[in-house]
């Protein structure tokens, strides 16, 4: 197994009242920065598109900037991988300026174990099982609030709505 020197992820979310960030924020995917020997992966998970309740949630700008989250989160990273100069910026980058409706959370370490060969599929791969993960952890959150005594917003996200698109681009390491 090949354990990376460097692995975080972020949660990519869109926060329906961002002064309450308690209500049930809209997933959206996951952000990911990778090193392992001299490779320098950045991927994300992400939603390409939302259930009509969740639309129902946003205002109208949101309904535009997210009607295909895939794409937005897509042309704002390859974005950035541009001028990053090492492993963090990116999801620093994404974190500091998604920081209001339109979320990214500070990244959060990862644990990840990869095989000997191709390491992108295996990113990408994983990348999968993360989102999955997040999601679960989200809706058992969602499922103990329910019964809270203050009334909270909860979009139910249809079955198929939670499929994702993936991407994962190398970023160059600068030499030390």
């Amino acid at each position: 197994m090949i354990h990376p020197t460097y692995a975080q992820y972020s949660r990519i979310r869109y926060l329906v009242d961002p002064a309450r960030p308690d209500l049930f924020p809209v997933p959206l995917g996951v952000a990911v920065e990778v090193v392992v020997g001299k490779q320098w992966l950045v991927g994300i998970s992400v939603r390409s598109a939302l259930s009509e309740e969740e639309i129902g949630l946003l205002d109208g700008i949101a309904r535009d900037l997210l009607r295909n989250p895939f794409e937005l989160m897509k042309s704002d990273v390859s974005a950035l991988t541009v001028n990053s100069q090492k492993p963090g910026d990116i999801l620093h980058a994404l974190a500091s300026t998604k920081i209001w409706s339109m979320n990214v959370t500070s990244p959060q370490p990862w644990s990840l174990s990869l095989k000997r060969g191709s390491i992108q599929p295996q990113v990408k791969e994983e990348m999968s099982v993360l989102w999955k993960k997040v999601v679960a952890e989200l809706l058992r959150g969602a499922a103990k609030e329910e019964h809270a005594p203050k009334p909270k917003k909860h979009a139910r996200v249809a079955q198929g709505r939670l499929f994702v698109q993936d991407d994962c681009w190398r970023a160059p390491l600068a030499a030390n």
